[in-house]
């Protein structure tokens, strides 16, 4: 009896140790966005990880040198470039005037600038980003 009882024992173990591990998804940890100058065309991306507080422009973009000007990193516009992310709510906030503007898997557009009629080249270099989940 002991045998069929070690038996059955290691059967249940091997077959849940066998299975897979079925849990609820992964969190997505980056969003990716652009930043645009609508004006000059010019462009760079990075991603910034979710979950992890306010972070500057000027500090995830120091390397794009087509975006700056006078040392001022100038842009009028922001689309998240990676949709597929969902259920990430992200906020860009201009210092100078506390605007807010969101962006995430269904607004994918941000007019930094804060002109819907047309491009202004704005210093966006102490404009914050936060994403959370």
């Amino acid at each position: 009896m002991k045998a069929s009882i070690i038996a059955s024992t290691v059967a249940l173990f091997s077959g849940a140790l066998a299975a897979p591990l079925a849990g609820p998804a992964v969190p997505a940890t980056l969003f990716t966005f652009s930043l645009a100058n609508d004006i000059s065309g010019a462009n760079a991306a990075t991603s910034v990880t979710i979950n992890a507080g306010p972070v500057t422009l000027g500090a995830i973009f120091p390397w794009a040198s087509n975006l700056r000007k006078d040392g001022k990193l100038i842009a009028t516009s922001a689309q998240n470039i990676n949709p597929a992310v969902q259920n990430v709510f992200c906020i860009f906030k201009n210092p100078v005037n506390g605007a807010v503007i969101k962006i995430n898997d269904k607004i994918t557009f941000a007019d930094l600038d804060g002109n819907a009629g047309r491009a202004v080249e704005t210093d966006v270099t102490n404009f914050t980003i936060e994403c959370q989940q």
